[in-house]
């Protein structure tokens, strides 16, 4: 991936999460941002001081805008930290730790673009989609909601 390409996800990740935080579809504009800047870690190119900084900063202005749109599906909780974990892979030099941050905030991703998804279509007019996702649906994990014990 060149540098332009590389720098290039970097900006549609700030972009897409602008649009998080500002926008009427902050599932689906902040799993985009997500996947955005998955892309960039992925070309293995220093990424931009500046770019990666404002990108943090509005993955965290993004998530209580994020955690609202999931409320009562996804802890909010969940939310703030897989968007953490995110931002911390920007700044992250170990490749094991690396892969484990991408790995829980891609799972994040994947959520929220499934509700999106699936408000997309209890909202559309197909009602046979909308049946066929009722009668099946997706039981969320359950999120503890106390405080960490540490052992």
């Amino acid at each position: 991936m060149t540098a332009a390409a590389h720098d290039q996800h970097l900006a549609q990740a700030a972009d897409h999460l602008r649009a998080a935080i500002a926008g009427e579809k902050p599932l689906l504009d902040g799993a985009l941002g997500l996947r955005s800047l998955f892309n960039s870690l992925n070309s293995s190119q220093p990424l931009d001081p500046q770019l990666a900084g404002e990108v943090s900063r509005l993955l965290f202005a993004a998530a209580p805008r994020i955690a609202d749109a999931a409320s009562g599906r996804l802890a909010p909780e969940y939310v703030f930290v897989a968007l953490g974990c995110a931002s911390a892979a920007m700044g992250n030099v170990d490749a094991e730790r690396l892969r484990g941050l991408m790995a829980f905030a891609a799972i994040l991703e994947a959520e929220i673009r499934a509700l999106f998804l699936r408000d997309m279509i209890a909202a559309g007019g197909q009602a046979d989609l909308a049946d066929a996702l009722s009668r099946s649906p997706v039981i969320a994990a359950p999120y503890p909601v106390g405080p960490t014990t540490l052992h």
